[in-house]
């Protein structure tokens, strides 16, 4: 029995990711009838390092729309949700999970040759949780991806480019993806 003239402890964090997840989820759904069209949906999982060679999985989920022509390029707005797992160690405060929802653009050349199927990517995301890789609310998302068929093989990098405070390790994953 906890006395009458302590508080008990609360425990925000649920609420907390609830909240965060919620607005994240909420953000995404908003975005899909953006691109929902013609979407292409993306799956996408791999292993995630930062700093000194700490491992863990992500997992991201996106959507992109038909892409339009801009000069010599195409560009297709994309929106994502991505999950970064928190590893075993407090080493460099990574022991937490992140969550990041992101809004960007996708561009590859068009055409038969060899380098259609690459592609890359840049985008801003918003974070919830925090490790000393990624440490600040608002990240950079930069991809460059090879896809053929329904696969992605792409490098990721995540991080805040130096523009906030604090620590910036950053994550950068190798990711293989199944699109539909």
């Amino acid at each position: 029995m906890i006395p009458s003239d302590e508080v008990p402890p609360r425990d925000p964090l649920p609420r907390r990711c609830l909240g965060a997840l919620s607005r994240a989820l909420l953000a995404v759904l908003l975005a899909i009838p953006l691109v929902a069209r013609s979407a292409e949906t993306t799956v996408s999982w791999g292993p995630s390092v930062t700093g000194q060679h700490h491992w863990t999985s992500a997992v991201f989920a996106e959507a992109a729309a038909d892409p339009w022509r801009w000069r010599t390029l195409d560009i297709a707005p994309e929106f994502g949700l991505g999950y970064v797992r928190a590893r075993g160690t407090a080493v460099d405060r990574l022991d937490h999970d992140v969550w990041i929802g992101f809004a960007g653009v996708r561009a590859s050349l068009p055409g038969d040759g060899i380098w259609r199927h690459a592609f890359l990517g840049f985008g801003i995301g918003v974070t919830h949780g925090k490790t000393n890789a990624l440490s600040s609310s608002g990240e950079f998302v930069d991809t460059l991806g090879w896809q053929v068929g329904h696969w992605d093989v792409m490098v990721r990098h995540i991080s805040n480019g130096h523009l906030a405070r604090g620590p910036n390790i950053g994550e950068t994953m190798l990711l293989l993806g199944a699109r539909f």
